[in-house]
């Protein structure tokens, strides 16, 4: 019984490294960041934000995963071209990737999104800026959490807008579960040892 119990252990140790290893397609790695910037109309006393069609990516600030997408590529943010409630920017999106998708940025054949699920906006009289959390997606790996933030100037023009997406991505639950019943089995092989 004990050899038994031993052997399940290690099953599942190897298992559950195996599923975190070998999982496709992978996330994006933690950490990884998307800096966009591009023009938009900003204003603090209607607040609202128009983005402009003119936006593009920026030719610096990949890491990570987002290396792939390189610079350059192009950039649709949600309802361009139209003012938007930045309130609501996690809400109704007409881009086709998320309720909340706020941008799909795409370069070299790769694409990237962000689709928010809950904001917090920060406003002086001279800045703006918004802090989501979501999910990022870029080709070839799976959705991963992350946050967003959004910051540019206040004002009734045209100011510069920056944007930033970086991934916080988490263990996944199928491989942890068999990691954790691995662990289990040889905390219960350990103490049977001791009795």
């Amino acid at each position: 019984m004990r050899n038994l119990a031993i052997g399940f252990a290690v099953t599942a140790l190897a298992a559950g490294f195996s599923l975190g290893a070998h999982a496709t397609p992978m996330l994006i790695s933690t950490g990884s960041e998307l800096s966009l910037t591009g023009y938009a109309n900003v204003n603090g006393t209607t607040m609202t934000v128009e983005f402009d069609p003119g936006s593009s990516l920026s030719a610096f600030g990949e890491t990570g995963s987002f290396t792939e997408l390189g610079s350059g590529g192009s950039v649709t943010f949600e309802h361009q071209g139209s003012k938007i409630s930045y309130h609501t920017l996690d809400s109704g999106s007409n881009l086709g990737c998320g309720a909340g998708c706020v941008y799909v940025a795409m370069a070299n054949g790769d694409t990237s999104t962000f689709d928010m699920t809950s904001e917090t906006v920060q406003q002086t009289p001279t800045t703006l800026t918004i802090i989501g959390h979501g999910t990022a997606t870029l080709s070839g790996f799976a959705a991963t959490p992350g946050t967003f933030e959004l910051t540019t100037q206040l004002g009734s023009g045209h100011t510069n807008l920056s944007f930033s997406s970086t991934t916080t991505a988490v263990p996944e639950p199928a491989a942890m579960t068999v990691l954790a019943a691995g662990l289990l089995s040889l905390g219960l092989v350990a103490r049977r040892r001791r009795t």
